[in-house]
């Protein structure tokens, strides 16, 4: 028996609409999914933003990223943002540095670091009570991610030495973050606030004769270091020179101790002195200058006013003198008119003869 026409019409229509509406389902759960793993990523990482975190390694991509695992949530720490050298193996612990959340409206994509100066600092405030407390500060940090690591520290206690603090019984603090670095080495020096105590400090571990600010300005220095300390000084490929330059804000000229090199860092510091002291006739100059013509400018405006005020003045006299001449011959008008009113011989009316 053939099938009624009207009722395969209605099955295809049924089939059709079913279809559509299971797609729409299905791409709205979608959407409620995303949302909900938008907000639960969020919610896990917002308050580890510029935080330390550690995480399990899960996979590992010769020379790529590496899979992490955190609190059942999967970031990756991308080969760049790796301490050089440092081979990753899976189940290790590690500890990484969350940079930044980035996509926070649509996919959010936690942003991770093991090269950051910022790790350090957060380990060593995580590992010594004093520096969380606050009564050790770190001052600066500067770091070659894999090689050294350079940090001044500063006590606000009189009777805690922040170096100490810092290196801990028998090295145990210190040990252990050397140990998290993957054997990064670690500079704890204690900060000054003479620039010159500083920076010779700074260069350590090679010692350090004398410092001299050839130009404040520019935080430009001269260091002069025993012959046998230049190369410790400066480091393996200007390391340490970098690192102290990058710890201190100066400019470091590191040379042997010898009687040319200290005549020619004398010089320099006399080069910089003409040079600021032309450098500030000059802008006294140029302030005179500006002082003047702010001045001349003000008397010129000063003088205009002036000018403006007695035209307006003189404007006013002569529309009022105008207005009382326009007075004065309406009345001469009038008067004349009523004269010559009363002069002028009566009319008389014409008569006519009947």
């Amino acid at each position: 028996m053939a099938s009624h026409p009207l009722c395969i019409d209605r099955w295809n229509w049924g089939h059709r609409f079913g279809r559509a509406a299971a797609l729409s389902a299905k791409q709205s759960i979608k959407g409620d999914l995303r949302d909900i793993n938008r907000k639960r990523i969020l919610d896990k990482f917002q308050d580890k933003e510029n935080d330390c975190i550690t995480c399990t390694v899960t996979q590992v991509e010769k020379g790529g990223a590496a899979t992490l695992m955190y609190d059942k949530t999967e970031i990756y720490l991308f080969h760049n943002e790796q301490i050089p050298g440092e081979d990753l193996k899976e189940g290790q612990s590690i500890m990484v540095y969350v940079t930044n959340i980035a996509n926070k409206q649509k996919k959010p994509i936690i942003k991770i670091s093991r090269v950051r100066k910022e790790l350090v600092k957060r380990m060593f405030e995580l590992e010594v009570p004093e520096i969380y407390d606050g009564v050790v500060e770190i001052k600066a940090i500067s770091r070659e991610a894999g090689a050294r690591t350079k940090i001044a520290v500063w006590s606000n206690d009189a009777n805690v030495d922040p170096v100490s603090a810092c290196i801990g019984p028998k090295h145990a603090r210190i040990d252990a973050v050397v140990k998290s670095l993957s054997g990064e080495k670690i500079d704890i020096i204690p900060y000054s606030e003479n620039p010159e105590e500083f920076i010779a400090r700074a260069l350590a571990p090679a010692t350090v004769e004398s410092v001299t600010i050839i130009n404040p300005e520019e935080r430009l220095c001269g260091v002069l270091v025993p012959a046998n300390q230049l190369s410790l000084a400066i480091g393996n490929r200007g390391q340490n020179a970098k690192l102290a330059a990058k710890l201190t804000g100066y400019k470091i000229d590191i040379k042997a101790a010898t009687p040319e090199n200290e005549a020619l860092i004398a010089e320099k510091v006399e080069e910089a002195k003409a040079e600021l002291a032309a450098k500030a006739e000059a802008e006294a100059k140029a302030k005179a200058e500006e002082e003047a013509a702010q001045q001349a400018q003000a008397e010129q405006d000063a003088e205009q006013a002036q000018d403006a005020a007695s035209w307006e003045e003189n404007w006013q006299v002569q529309n009022a003198d105008a207005e009382e001449d326009d007075l004065l011959l309406s009345d001469d008008d009038t008067t004349a008119a009523i004269e010559s009113a009363i002069d002028a011989p009566a009319e008389t009316p014409e008569t006519t003869e009947a």
